[in-house]
């Protein structure tokens, strides 16, 4: 026998209510479930590892200028002073370079006053440029020395120049008792300074510039070692001082 509701007289009264009850439920159901769409939207990442870019301008872009901004003030304080020489002859002169360049361009640095004692000299000598191999003092190593080498002749022709750096510091020797002769560095005492040109043979004259330690905001940054050719005139001039 079959008990299904289609079949039952029962069954087929109470289909309607329960028909129109099942859409009310349903009708209900969708007031209730149905919710507007929602977008989802990008999350903007934490601002200080996303710096921000100018418009027209690439990340890699900032980065490079940075760098070179960076660059740039490391290689102002590397070359605080810049010595020029120059050849102002009317023809090509002998110059002879070393690889230390205390052996071939001598710094004084000038006194105040003078002292019989002494001779009555002007000034002392002092290096400001690295010395050789020498290690530093603050740093391991064994006894270093100061030569590089010989001088090496090269021509310098009319107008020509030749440019060294300095990078601000003093070097001075010091005897440790555990290691030897190592280096100190450090800048320099206030003071006037002297550049001098040692060449060999007295084959030219040139000028021995002077300048002021700490450095006058103002002041040039190069310092012109001006040479020519000697003549006999200058022999006999120095002679006479």
């Amino acid at each position: 026998m079959d008990h299904t509701l289609t079949q039952s007289p029962l069954a087929r009264a109470l289909l309607p209510h329960a028909q129109h009850t099942v859409g009310a439920l349903a009708l209900l159901m969708g007031l209730v479930g149905c919710r507007k769409p929602v977008t989802p939207t990008a999350v903007a990442p934490d601002a200080v590892s996303a710096p921000s870019v100018d418009a027209g301008q690439s990340p890699d872009s900032g980065a490079a200028e940075a760098m070179d901004a960076a660059s740039a003030e490391t290689s102002a304080v590397a070359a605080v002073l810049t010595v020029r020489i120059i050849n102002e002859a009317s023809r090509a002169v002998p110059l002879y370079t070393n690889p230390d360049l205390n052996e071939m361009i001598h710094t004084r640095k000038l006194r105040s006053r003078r002292h019989a004692q002494d001779g009555g000299r002007d000034s002392d000598p002092i290096k400001l440029f690295p010395v050789g191999q020498m290690p530093l003092c603050s740093e391991d190593g064994g006894a270093g020395y100061g030569g590089l080498g010989q001088p090496e002749r090269r021509e310098l022709a009319p107008g020509e120049t030749l440019d060294f750096v300095w990078d601000g510091l003093e070097r001075r020797e010091r005897l440790d008792p555990a290691r030897g002769v190592c280096l100190d560095e450090a800048p320099p005492n206030p003071g006037r300074y002297r550049f001098e040109l040692d060449q060999p043979h007295r084959t030219l004259r040139c000028t021995d510039p002077e300048f002021s330690w700490p450095l006058r905001e103002g002041a040039p940054r190069v310092i012109e070692i001006r040479c020519r050719l000697r003549t006999s005139a200058d022999d006999h001039r120095e002679r006479e001082e």
